[in-house]
């Protein structure tokens, strides 16, 4: 119910949005809320004070399947924080262990820290740079040409 704009008073059709055909039951700041936290828990189950940082971004070499988080408890009452295939759940066969979530982690980070220092890559780095900031400035013309429309139309 709360992913549908109309709820908020307006509606989209063929890319044009009318916010006068219906009346709002619902205020945007309780839609924005919600839609905030929809987008928080889109990769799954939020863990209170753990960030998962390869949440949905994070899938098995043997089947293709996305890593879920999953802890345990060792007899001490430390808790470990793992990756963990979703198919081993399903006795699909898949030969893949769960990975330490702290290991996984720092040898991406390893890995992207020496992607991005390093000189080859450098030109590649700089040209996507400056290709989004002309999509950026691109983007802000587009918006001052409309906002001195609607100030005619006004």
């Amino acid at each position: 119910m709360l992913e549908n704009e109309k709820y908020i008073g307006l509606h989209t059709n063929r890319g044009t949005t009318y916010d006068n055909i219906f009346p709002a039951i619902v205020s945007k700041e309780v839609f924005d809320t919600v839609q905030k936290r929809i987008l928080a828990n889109k990769y799954g189950k939020h863990v209170p004070d753990v960030d998962y940082l390869l949440k949905g971004r994070a899938f098995c070499g043997y089947c293709g399947k996305p890593l879920h988080s999953a802890t345990g408890t060792s007899s001490n009452g430390t808790i470990w924080r793992y990756y963990k295939c979703h198919s081993i759940k399903r006795d699909t066969g898949c030969q893949n262990r769960s990975i330490k979530k702290d290991a996984l982690e720092n040898a991406i980070i390893d890995v992207l820290t020496q992607a991005i220092t390093s000189k080859k890559n450098f030109p590649l780095l700089m040209d996507g740079i400056i290709n989004i900031h002309k999509r950026k400035i691109a983007n802000d013309t587009e918006v001052r040409i409309l906002e001195k429309e609607l100030q005619k139309n006004n």
